[in-house]
């Protein structure tokens, strides 16, 4: 819960709406992270508008600007890559969703993926399988929106996720505690 408020904080220092949403645990922490794709399709269907996702870990050190950009430009999926699009390494940390038929289409990908692996995939891998198809249609986000504690400083982020899975993926999350997915909405972030 720890890491909960460190990102309602983060949020709240930047006036960033959001909505929370508890998840019961699914028993371990892939079937955990494999649910992913179906809660982010179930929350874009209530919220019909863009949204981005942040890993309950996530903290928001400086301001997002490139979320209204993204909305303005009217992006349709944005992500973290590591590597070129032939070799990518997707981060699944922070993703922004256009809501456009395109994006809805390609979680609708992430889902059959998650399923066609029966959940014993990693979601940002099976996310990855679906940005391999069609990598032109994806904006990549920049590393700033997705370090990693071990990547680096936390002042040079805007994003920074603490890595909580590398430390409690055996025990806590797997057994103890609810899991919390969040999604943000930026439809009020737009300024006129």
């Amino acid at each position: 819960e720890l890491e909960v408020e460190k990102l309602m904080t983060s949020l709240d220092t930047f006036n960033i709406p959001y909505q929370i949403y508890g998840v019961p645990t699914l028993g371990s922490w892939l079937n955990n992270t494999g649910f992913k794709a179906e809660f982010v399709r179930d929350v874009m269907k209530i919220v019909d508008r863009p949204c981005v996702w942040l890993d309950a870990d996530c903290e928001v050190v400086k301001e997002p600007v490139l979320f209204t950009q993204l909305l303005e430009r009217k992006v349709s999926i944005s992500v973290y890559i590591r590597g070129d699009d032939n070799e990518p390494n997707l981060n699944s940390s922070t993703i922004y969703f256009g809501n456009d038929t395109f994006c809805k289409e390609t979680v609708e990908s992430w889902v059959d993926e998650m399923k066609k692996s029966d959940y014993r995939i990693w979601d940002q891998k099976c996310l990855e399988f679906v940005y391999k198809r069609n990598p032109e249609k994806f904006h990549k986000i920049p590393p700033e929106y997705a370090k990693k504690a071990k990547m680096g400083k936390k002042k040079t982020s805007v994003i920074f996720q603490n890595n909580i899975s590398t430390t409690t993926r055996g025990s806590i999350i797997d057994t103890e505690i609810d899991v919390l997915r969040y999604i943000c909405s930026h439809d009020e972030l737009v300024h006129n």
